[in-house]
């Protein structure tokens, strides 16, 4: 068990919006890259998009993309970045809209709490009882120094295995002895921060941030259901984000009926000619299947499971087995579909 936060940052990568433009303009499905000609690809990209980036953050975004399984080591795309191409739009013009569609959100809400969902845990409880971060006669690295002892103190209680004991006495006893000072504590907070904001689970005013001031806000939903790290790992382990983001993200007023079966393969096929079109050669179910499921929470339907959409496959390949393959992974298992 290793603690859901992500530690290294800088405190200009703190819009996930430049994680779209690493995936889609820097990178690529197929082709394997040194991290520097990414971050350089990135650097002037964004300069051409009217951000002044430099390029020691163009290489801490690429380690962020990394970080959140977008990229592989070789730098080039898992089947998550495949998710974000599919739902997100291409950048036009000469200016780089920062501001999240619902479909980014839920996306990056997903991942964001499977690869830093403690981080979130932590500030979310904390702006439930601070009028604003940082408090008052309080900078960023007292936030950040806070934030890591409580996250690598937590969990060490739910830790079990001896091992993760271990790596997590080393984390806190590093940090203990190294904690933040000058501007290390901002290059940590920022990029959490900015991402809970853009996803509407918190409000900001430049680089203060605080709850949203509406009753039942998405930050009090957020922790209704993850309101520990226990439960943060039960939700994870289980997969059942799509049903913590339903409830987040969706309308509770608006309820539309489930797709029917052939619905859902008619969108399967559509998202699988859009993966194919990339260059890739062949198409991650991953992909699919939640792409699937933020269509259906932003269209307010209940999200179906990965097992419910795979039995859907199934039972079609079995009445027209020329048209729909499955490709194994090494262990075996069901990882890539095709059409025909």
């Amino acid at each position: 068990m290793v603690p859901r936060i992500i530690t290294r940052t800088h405190y200009q990568v703190d819009e996930p919006a430049y994680l779209r433009v690493l995936i889609r303009d820097c990178s690529t499905p197929t082709s394997s890259d040194y991290s520097e000609r990414l971050a350089r690809r990135l650097t002037d990209r964004l300069k051409a998009l009217g951000k002044d980036f430099n390029f020691a953050a163009a290489k801490y975004c690429v380690d962020l993309g990394k970080g959140l399984g977008l990229l592989t080591e070789n730098n080039f795309w898992t089947w998550s970045a495949h998710v974000l191409q599919l739902i997100s739009a291409k950048e036009t013009g000469t200016s780089l809209d920062l501001n999240l569609s619902l479909q980014e959100q839920i996306f990056y809400f997903r991942h964001f709490l499977e690869h830093d969902g403690a981080a979130f845990v932590f500030l979310g409880r904390k702006a439930l009882h601070v009028k604003k971060l940082p408090e008052q006669d309080k900078d960023w690295n007292d936030v950040a120094n806070e934030m890591m002892d409580s996250v690598y103190k937590s969990y060490l209680d739910i830790a079990t295995d001896i091992q993760d004991r271990a790596g997590i006495r080393l984390l806190l006893a590093k940090r203990t002895r190294h904690p933040y000072t000058g501007k290390s504590g901002s290059h940590q907070c920022f990029i959490h921060l900015k991402t809970m904001s853009r996803i509407g689970l918190l409000e900001s005013d430049g680089r203060e941030y605080f709850k949203q001031t509406a009753s039942r806000s998405s930050l009090e939903r957020f922790l209704q259901v993850v309101p520990d790290f226990k439960a943060l790992e039960s939700v994870i382990l289980k997969k059942e984000w799509p049903r913590v983001a339903s409830f987040i993200f969706g309308n509770d007023e608006e309820t539309k009926p489930a797709w029917r079966n052939d619905g859902l393969l008619d969108r399967a096929c559509d998202i699988y000619s859009r993966v194919m079109a990339t260059g890739a050669t062949l198409c991650p179910l991953n992909s699919l299947i939640e792409t699937i499921q933020i269509g259906q929470i932003v269209e307010s339907i209940e999200p179906i499971s990965y097992d419910e959409l795979m039995a859907i496959f199934r039972q079609a390949q079995a009445k027209t087995p020329t048209k729909i393959k499955f490709q194994v992974d090494r262990m075996g298992r069901p990882a890539f579909i095709s059409f025909s």
